[in-house]
């Protein structure tokens, strides 16, 4: 599953801060939390990948794609896998 949204901020002012990326089971469940990532790290000229780890046992494999646009905004990607890590002993 993939998810794309834009936001209207620079990646540069979304790096600096403490700004975590969470993926939640359901907008209704904002407590569930499936995985999340932190947003900071060496961005490219234009990219930043976060690995997003799985929580509450969510076998989640995510990742998060920043993108700086010539606008100033940034396009943000999320690629949502489930069970690509296995189970142990299999």
């Amino acid at each position: 599953m993939t998810s794309v949204t834009t936001l209207d901020a620079r990646p540069a002012d979304l790096l600096a801060g403490d700004h975590p990326i969470d993926i939640h089971a359901r907008a209704e469940q904002p407590d569930v939390v499936l995985a999340c990532g932190g947003s900071g790290g060496m961005p490219s000229e234009n990219d930043q990948y976060v690995g997003l780890q799985a929580r509450n046992s969510s076998a989640h494999s995510d990742i998060a794609w920043l993108h700086r646009n010539q606008d100033g905004t940034t396009t943000v990607a999320l690629m949502l896998a489930h069970g690509l890590a296995g189970t142990e002993g299999s």
